[in-house]
């Protein structure tokens, strides 16, 4: 999956709408420098280390893999650990001197944490969503490894580096490499729209066969295009054996909650 850099886009909707837009840059402040060589071995991780793995049985693997060869405790943070946990697990990794000095994170750890992190290790740049194994984007890996060395760290700069040799090349790479224009932007439908869509039907309907007719009936220019509303209708498709007792707004809140709906005890 590739990402653009999308200010040209919103640019033009907010010239569109006829919406002020402030734009405001920010430059880093401190340099990020890609190592000469690859980590090779986790027995060689350093304090305040961040290593990076895109999976939670990956994130505990490697934990364990480091607590058994050195005398670092780690810390973890990943996408679905409770915001609780997962700010006291940065608290700790933050702290001096209580010997949680390793960091192990998924790509989680590149969104709007305050870590100190010395140095960004990549254990790998595979991931695995439901369309499968992919590399991840110039992008995310500027982002998650711009997080070494940030503003407000005791570090004059951050560092970056791999786990293998292989991958270093990859990493050089991204960090080089200009992000493009975006082309496109998605849309999802809010309840408003769903809202005004069934009050325009002629015929009433029930909320699943709504929102495929909504689907159906959508028509976009080539700037835009609908985003994937799977998991919205496949709990739309679950509630309609409760025929009775919840309100269209009701349906629409249960479709937008945060569920695995590949677990059939939720669903």
């Amino acid at each position: 999956m590739r990402r653009y850099d999308c200010l040209k886009m919103i640019t033009k909707i907010c010239q569109e709408l006829e919406e002020d837009l402030t734009i405001k840059r920010y430059e880093r402040l401190k340099p990020l420098q890609v190592e000469e060589e690859s980590l090779r071995d986790l027995k060689y991780v350093q304090p305040k280390d961040c290593i990076i793995a895109f999976s939670r049985r990956s994130v505990y693997e490697i934990k364990n893999r480091i607590e058994e060869s050195t005398s670092y405790r780690c810390c973890m943070i990943y996408g679905s650990l409770p915001s609780y946990t997962r700010q006291r697990q940065a608290e700790l990794f933050n702290e001096e001197n209580n010997n949680f000095d390793i960091l192990i994170a998924t790509d989680a750890v590149g969104m709007g944490m305050n870590l100190n992190i010395r140095r960004v290790v990549f254990s790998s740049f595979l991931k695995y969503d439901r369309y499968g194994q992919h590399q991840i984007s110039a992008s995310q890996v500027k982002q998650i490894a711009g997080r070494a060395g940030r503003r407000g760290s005791p570090y004059h700069h951050g560092l970056c580096t791999t786990l293998e040799d292989c991958d270093l090349q990859y990493l050089r790479h991204c960090l080089e490499k200009p992000l493009g224009d975006m082309q496109q932007m998605g849309l999802f439908p809010l309840y408003e729209h769903l809202n005004s869509f069934m009050n325009l039907a002629k015929e009433t309907l029930e909320f699943y066969n709504m929102l495929t007719r909504f689907k159906e009936s959508s028509c976009m220019d080539d700037e835009y295009f609908m985003c994937d509303v799977e998991q919205f209708e496949t709990v739309a498709f679950a509630l309609r054996s409760i025929s009775t007792g919840l309100s269209f707004k009701e349906r629409f809140n249960f479709c937008m909650a945060p569920v695995n709906i590949k677990n059939r005890d939720v669903m």
